[in-house]
């Protein structure tokens, strides 16, 4: 009998494997997601930059180090709850070309599978990863866009103001 086959146990109630799998898995439709709407997410100048970042500083937090401390673990009916719930916001974003219902189907999933993959003392830090992938969209840009604007004007007024008021008093 060869020696140097090491035969472990089938995989059972406690194995990492299925964990690994899915976390696996919800990188690649992350990964993939992305190369499929590069350029949807980089129509405008600094979309690249916010890809860039939002993905560096969702990494980082994500994996920094943690404390030990124990966390509820998620329940698989709630898992697959979310995951479905977030299959079809996908398919009805998809369908009814909303994107932003499809990306929000997208960060649903990646959440809900990440929460049951990865060890319990990760799940604060991975939704306040997930809340940064969610700027990643270009979405925020379209809403946010005219409000800087708004700032940019008000700032103008008001300096023009200020040089107003200290121009009459000298």
């Amino acid at each position: 009998m060869d020696k140097s086959i090491n035969r472990t146990a089938p995989d059972g109630p406690g194995s990492h494997q299925p964990r690994k799998a899915v976390a696996l898995a919800t990188g690649l439709l992350f990964v993939s997601w992305l190369v499929l709407n590069f350029g949807r997410l980089t129509v405008a100048p600094d979309d690249r930059l916010r890809l860039l970042a939002g993905l560096l500083f969702s990494s980082l937090i994500l994996f920094r180090r943690k404390p030990l401390i124990s966390r509820p673990e998620m329940a698989a009916r709630t898992v697959l709850a979310t995951v479905a719930c977030a299959a079809l916001m996908i398919i009805g974003g998809l369908v009814f070309r909303v994107h932003q219902v499809e990306w929000l189907g997208i960060i649903l999933v990646i959440y809900a599978s990440l929460r049951w993959a990865l060890p319990r003392h990760v799940a604060p830090d991975l939704l306040i990863a997930v809340c940064l992938l969610y700027m990643i969209h270009p979405l925020p840009t379209q809403v946010l866009g005219p409000m800087q604007l708004g700032m940019q004007k008000l700032s103008v007024l008001g300096a023009e103001w200020l040089l107003q008021i200290v121009a009459c008093t000298a």
